[in-house]
C-alpha cells in the first residue's frame, strides 16, 4: 500500500523539456555539437548562450560588443573578434583604453630582413617570481608578458599621435579611435603585420567607446604634453567630450530599434566593469533623461544579451548582474528576455571561441552553397528561402554606424530635441516643487560654496 505521500501526483508543470542529446561522435559539426549539448549543470548556459547567438546572428540583429580583460595581448582580437567584425556581426564596442593601448604594440618594430615576423608580446610563466621579472624589465599579464620598453615605444607612438593637427581639438571616444585606427592600420601594413583590433573597426567604420578613457595609457602619454601647455606655452588642444560619447551611444541605440530594419539591438558581454556598464546606458538615458516612453518613439532595452562573467552574483557588482537584473532598470527587454538571454559564469577566452567557431562554421557552409550557385535568380531565391543563409552571410555588409554618425545624431536629435520633447522633460523636472525649492534655499545659505579650488 502506499503511503498518502506517495499517493500525490507529479506536477508536470514543474517539469521542463527532456534532458536529451546525441553521441557526439554521430555530430559532424562543432555547430552540431553545441545544438546537442545537454542542457544540464554548466552545460545548460553554454548551450543557451550558442543558441541565443545563433538567433541573433541568424535574425541580423546588430551586436553592441563589450569588451573587458586583455583580448588584445592575449590575441583573443586576432583570434575571433576580427572575424566578428569582417562579417558585418558587430556594430559598436565598449572596451578599455588599456585594450587600445596594447592593440598597438605587435607593429612598433620593423622585423629584420630574412626573419619572420612574431609578436613581442609572449608566453610566460604566471608563478614565476615577479620581482625578477620586475629587475629584467619583463611585464606580466598573467601569463603573457613582454619587455618594458615596448611600453617605451607604444608611449611614444601615443604621443606623436597626440601632437598631430588632426588631433587638436575636442572630440569623442569614438573619433579618438577611429583616427588611431588609420595610423595603426598603416602602420601594421608597413611592417606586414596582421590587422589588430582598433585598423580593423576603422577599416568596417565600427565606433569603439571607451567609457573610463583616463583610466589608461593613451591617456597617461599626454600629461607631459598638458603641462607643458599649462606650464611652458606649447599648444596643446586635445581634449574628452564624455557627454558627446554617450549622446553618441543614445543616437546608436535610437538607430538600432527605430532605423535599422530588424528594430532590434543585442549585447555581447565580454567579461564586466565599465565596458559592460558603457554599453547599458544608452536606454535609461534615452527613457529616464530624454522619456522617450510613448508613442511611435518608445524605447526599450537590448532584445539579446549574452554575458560571460567571473564575478560572483553575490558581489552586487554590475560585472557579475545578470540579464534579468538588467531588466529592471529597463536596460534589457522585459518582454522576451527569459528566451533571449543568459549569463555565462567563466573566463570568455575559454568558453567564447567554440561558440564563434560554430557560427563561422555555418557560415562557410552557407558560403559554399551561395557561390556555387551560377545564376543571380538562384541566389535571390536561395537567399529569400534561406534566412540563416541571410543572417550569417550579410551580403549587405556591415552597418559602419561612425561613418554614418552625424547624420544618426541629426535623427536621434530630431526627436529628442522637438519642442514638445523638451516641454515633457521640462515638465517632469518641475514636477518635485518641494525638492527644487529645498534644493535652491540650501545653495543660497552656501551649500555649493567650496571656496577656491
Amino acid at each position: 500500500m502506499r503511503s498518502k505521500s506517495q499517493r500525490r501526483e507529479a506536477d508536470e508543470q514543474l517539469l521542463g523539456a527532456p534532458v536529451s542529446t546525441r553521441p557526439i561522435d554521430e555530430c559532424e559539426s562543432l555547430h552540431e555539437a553545441l545544438a546537442a549539448l545537454p542542457r544540464a549543470c554548466g552545460a545548460t548556459a553554454q548551450s543557451t548562450a550558442y543558441r541565443i547567438l545563433y538567433r541573433a546572428i541568424t535574425e541580423e540583429v546588430p551586436l553592441i560588443l563589450t569588451i573587458s580583460g586583455i583580448a588584445s595581448l592575449s590575441n583573443q582580437t586576432r583570434f575571433w573578434i576580427n572575424a566578428m567584425i569582417r562579417a558585418g556581426y558587430i556594430a559598436a564596442i565598449s572596451t578599455t583604453d588599456a585594450l587600445v593601448y596594447h592593440d598597438g604594440h605587435d607593429a612598433l618594430s620593423k622585423t629584420p630582413k630574412g626573419r619572420k615576423v612574431e609578436r613581442p608580446v609572449r608566453s610566460v610563466d604566471p608563478h614565476g617570481d615577479d620581482g625578477n621579472f620586475r629587475d629584467n624589465r619583463v611585464i606580466r599579464v598573467y601569463d603573457v608578458g613582454f619587455k618594458e620598453e615596448i611600453l617605451e615605444e607604444q608611449d611614444r607612438v601615443t604621443r606623436w599621435l597626440f601632437q598631430q593637427p588632426e588631433f587638436q581639438h575636442t572630440m569623442t571616444t569614438t573619433e579618438r579611435n577611429y583616427r588611431m585606427g588609420k595610423l595603426y592600420g598603416t602602420l601594421e601594413d608597413l611592417r606586414g603585420v596582421e590587422r589588430g583590433m582598433v585598423s580593423t573597426c576603422y577599416q568596417y567604420g565600427v565606433p569603439i567607446f571607451i567609457g573610463a578613457p583616463g583610466d589608461g595609457s593613451n591617456s597617461l602619454g599626454m600629461l607631459p604634453l598638458r603641462l607643458n601647455d599649462e606650464l611652458h606655452g606649447e599648444p596643446f588642444g586635445f581634449n574628452y567630450d564624455p557627454i558627446a560619447d554617450v549622446m553618441e551611444s543614445c543616437a546608436y541605440h535610437f538607430w538600432g530599434l527605430f532605423s535599422n530594419p530588424v528594430k532590434d539591438l543585442g549585447v555581447l558581454i565580454m567579461g564586466g566593469g565599465v565596458p559592460k556598464n558603457f554599453a547599458l546606458q544608452p536606454e535609461p538615458s534615452l527613457l529616464q533623461n530624454f522619456m522617450l516612453d510613448s508613442g511611435k518613439y518608445t524605447v526599450r532595452g537590448y532584445k539579446y544579451d549574452i554575458q560571460i562573467t567571473s564575478a560572483p552574483v553575490s558581489d552586487g557588482s554590475l560585472s557579475s548582474c545578470p540579464p534579468s537584473e538588467a531588466v529592471s532598470w529597463g536596460k534589457v527587454d522585459r518582454d522576451t528576455y527569459h528566451e533571449t538571454t543568459v549569463s555565462v559564469f567563466g573566463d570568455y577566452t575559454q568558453l567564447f571561441w567554440p561558440l564563434a567557431y560554430g557560427i563561422f562554421e555555418q557560415r562557410k557552409k552557407f558560403e559554399a552553397e551561395y557561390h556555387g550557385l551560377k545564376k543571380d535568380a538562384d541566389k535571390e531565391n536561395y537567399l529569400a528561402g534561406n534566412p540563416a543563409a541571410r543572417g550569417l552571410l550579410r551580403l549587405s555588409g556591415p552597418p559602419r554606424l561612425f561613418e554614418k554618425r552625424k547624420q544618426l545624431l541629426a535623427d536621434f536629435y530630431k526627436v529628442a530635441g522637438s519642442k514638445k520633447n523638451v516641454a515633457r522633460i521640462k515638465e517632469w523636472y518641475e514636477d518635485s516643487p518641494e525638492l527644487v525649492k529645498t534644493l535652491n534655499k540650501l545653495r543660497d545659505t552656501g551649500a555649493l560654496d567650496v571656496g577656491d579650488v
